[in-house]
């Protein structure tokens, strides 16, 4: 799921930055993610869900478009967890079909859940790296105990708004001036 070569940057993104004349990025569905989880879930993709959701919601990060590829990952999660208990049960080395002792099968779905999941979790902004490609706005404040803080959302909006409308109000001085001058 990495992106090779450029990355490009959120259209909010480039407001700020005053570069609004090439928004190159379509935009992105409106919200309507359902804060509870589905339940087909399983324990572990549900305490998942609700551990993540709420972070993610609060940086604008999840939309309806989002939500069955955040069921799989939860699914993901269900899996690496069951894996886990699995190996704690059974033990690291278990009996083998052919009467000797072999490595743990579940080893195998673990590495492979685990690959999965860091992929979701890049796209989703769940790791470091991600929330640094998605622009995730550093934590502003620690307030819920989030486990990577939560951004002010009102803040940002209204940088937004501000440099959206300077941007108006300057190509209207220009159609304006435009105009004058024919």
């Amino acid at each position: 799921m990495s992106k090779g070569g450029y990355n490009r940057k959120p259209n909010n993104l480039k407001i700020l930055e005053g570069r609004d004349r090439n928004l190159n990025n379509p935009p992105r569905p409106a919200g309507g993610f359902s804060k509870e989880a589905p339940d087909y879930l399983p324990n572990y993709a549900k305490m998942f869900w609700d551990r993540n959701v709420p972070v993610l919601l609060k940086c604008k990060l999840l939309t309806a478009a989002d939500y069955d590829t955040f069921c799989v990952m939860a699914l993901i999660f269900n899996t690496i967890c069951q894996a886990e208990k699995c190996i704690d049960e059974e033990g690291i080395i278990v009996d083998g079909a052919r009467g000797g002792k072999v490595k743990n099968p579940a080893f195998s779905i673990l590495n492979q859940a685990r690959q999965q999941y860091r992929q979701f979790a890049e796209s989703f902004g769940l790791c470091p790296g991600g929330r640094d490609r998605l622009n995730v706005p550093e934590p502003l404040t620690d307030e819920e105990g989030l486990w990577f803080g939560e951004p002010e959302p009102d803040q940002i909006s209204k940088l937004i708004n501000e440099r959206e409308a300077e941007v108006k109000a300057k190509r209207l001085a220009e159609a304006k001036a435009n105009k004058l001058e024919s």
